[in-house]
């Protein structure tokens, strides 16, 4: 009896012990890039639309509150370019010669920070948190991996249900699963699953770099030559309401944006 005793106090030690140390493993990797204000990379997004793959190729720079973001987009290669100055955002597609701009001021004031941070796009915040896209007790630590000659810590969770404001959408991921580098604590790989653990989008990053120089010139958005531009601003203020109602039309699935607009 004693030694059953024995062995099960043993496991229960070695349960609390593992919890512990997998708790500890997340903090750690969540605190790794508390403090990055700038940063580079090259990203690619693979998803599945109607049955068709889609690839979208771009470029991110982030520099203290700012950032800027060129893609190139399926199926005639259309550019388009986003920068946010900290206190607009503006989206341009040059093929069109449109911009269409949002105050993220009026945005904050209206739906809060977190909802500024998942409308305002990937990039643009006074420090980097890839992280803000999931619900942060659910987040586990699930092993080492190399991707690409690099080692990472591999994480899972699901999607921040009060940051998603299209969570109820049946095309909306549901959990994600990041690939963090033990370097620098940027992922290098998200890969997002629907209700149904589908994979539904695969981001990538590469050529990753932390502090480096930047142009200012890159976050300073000048209205092209005859380019139409719209103000978004309250329509999109609209759209997340009625989102938040759940009376939004069916929305193609992607992910809420890895790291926060302006401050």
């Amino acid at each position: 009896m004693n030694k059953r005793w024995l062995l099960l106090t043993g496991y229960v030690c070695l349960a609390f012990s593992l919890a512990s140390f997998a708790e500890d493993q997340v903090q750690s990797i969540l605190k790794r890039a508390e403090g990055i204000k700038r940063y580079h990379q090259n990203s690619k997004m693979s998803m599945n639309m109607m049955g068709n793959q889609m690839e979208i190729t771009g470029e991110m720079w982030v520099n203290d509150g700012k950032m800027r973001m060129e893609m190139v987009m399926p199926p005639a290669n259309m550019k388009q370019i986003v920068i946010s100055d900290g206190s607009f955002t503006y989206t341009h597609m040059p093929m069109m010669n449109m911009v269409q701009k949002m105050d993220m001021k009026k945005i904050r004031e209206a739906l809060g920070a977190d909802a500024a941070k998942q409308i305002g796009g990937p990039g643009a915040g006074s420090d980097a948190d890839p992280f803000q896209a999931l619900d942060r007790s659910s987040i586990k630590y699930v092993g080492s991996d190399e991707l690409n000659g690099e080692k990472m810590d591999v994480i899972e969770g699901t999607l921040a249900s009060d940051k998603n404001a299209m969570k109820d959408m049946p095309m909306m991921p549901e959990r994600a699963k990041y690939w963090v580098s033990i370097d620098d604590g940027l992922p290098r790989k998200m890969v997002f699953y629907g209700k149904d653990g589908q994979e539904m989008l695969v981001q990538e990053f590469s050529q990753v770099e932390v502090d480096p120089q930047m142009d200012e010139s890159l976050f300073v958005f000048t209205t092209p030559e005859g380019a139409q531009v719209m103000d978004m601003t309250e329509g999109v203020i609209n759209m997340y309401n009625e989102m938040q109602k759940g009376a939004a039309p069916m929305a193609p699935a992607a992910p809420p944006a890895p790291v926060p607009a302006g401050e």
